[in-house]
């Protein structure tokens, strides 16, 4: 499994991401589901966007997000262990969870117990954006039983534009979890350039980013491991009151998405569209089809220590 994950990142670094995807879509077309058990997939974008505002509207606390490709790989095989149908954890998962999602260190012992965290905390989920990855909708059956579901597209602002969810958050205190916090924060002040072409995507907030981490794998974290740097994470959100928190932060994204529920805020876990949100661009949005039109000279890439010597080892390169 390892070989062929390095074989996928070696043909997307050779193709590029849009043409990956062409490739992917033709040899191994996805299956879209309409369900995950009985519960409907909302299959329209704006009907899936109109969720998110309906949530924003009621000023209930939330928690909104997707489930991680390489979290519930290893909520799988954390499963199949406790059942007796593995003895631990594969050399494959742990490489994948501690590279993509900056899970450290990658030992059995710690991707149990995140395992059992990331469980806990999913049921807390109220709206769900799936993206159809294996193992989703037994893991969404099992562990999210309450959430409306989505699509994933339903989340980017841009894709719903009338009005975008984030109109409604003029005037509202909102805090952004990113490993790119300093050029967010460059960016929101220029947010007129950045969405010049699409108005009201970054209305007038009260903005305080929160770093997180880069991936263990490529720059050695200071903390003695994952669950204390998720602790420095709860304690960054804690330490100022807010409305919704933003958050792209890989592994700590959901547990980060809860916590702010928890404080009686909405948690948005959007993943690597937080950067696009704030006109952040890296490899893997470089040849999008919807955002080159979206796009403008304001946009950036991320820089300086945002960017750790080894970037093209994840994915290519696909966020810087």
């Amino acid at each position: 499994m390892f070989a062929k994950q390095q074989i996928k990142n070696a043909i997307k670094r050779v193709l590029g991401e849009k043409r990956y995807a062409q490739f992917v879509r033709i040899l191994a077309p996805r299956k879209v589901a309409t369900h995950y058990g009985a519960r409907p997939i909302v299959q329209d974008i704006e009907a899936g966007a109109e969720l998110l505002r309906g949530i924003l509207r009621s000023g209930s606390p939330a928690a909104i997000g997707k489930i991680g490709a390489s979290e519930l790989r290893v909520c799988r095989e954390a499963e199949a262990i406790r059942l007796g149908r593995r003895t631990g954890f594969s050399a494959s998962v742990k490489h994948e969870i501690h590279l993509h999602s900056g899970l450290f260190p990658p030992s059995d012992a710690v991707l149990a117990e995140f395992a059992r965290r990331y469980e806990a905390d999913c049921p807390e989920i109220d709206l769900l954006a799936a993206w159809y990855i294996e193992g989703e909708e037994s893991f969404v059956e099992n562990h999210v039983p309450h959430a409306e579901l989505i699509r994933l597209v339903a989340l980017e602002p841009h894709m719903a534009p009338n009005p975008p969810w984030t109109a409604l958050l003029a005037g509202k205190r909102v805090v952004v979890v990113s490993p790119f916090a300093r050029s967010i924060a460059s960016q929101y002040a220029r947010r007129e350039q950045v969405w010049a072409k699409l108005p009201g995507v970054l209305p007038d907030w009260r903005l305080r980013t929160v770093r997180a981490p880069l991936s263990d794998f490529l720059v050695k974290s200071p903390f003695p491991d994952w669950f204390a740097a998720l602790a420095h994470l709860e304690a960054e959100l804690e330490r100022e009151p807010f409305d919704v928190a933003i958050i792209g932060a890989g592994a700590f994204s959901v547990p980060l998405a809860v916590k702010a529920k928890k404080l009686g805020a909405v948690g948005i876990h959007l993943g690597g569209a937080t950067q696009i949100l704030f006109g952040v661009a890296g490899g893997r949005w470089q040849e999008s089809d919807v955002l080159r039109p979206l796009a403008t000279d304001a946009w950036v890439r991320p820089s300086g220590d945002e960017v750790p010597p080894d970037y093209r080892r994840m994915e290519g390169g696909c966020y810087w």
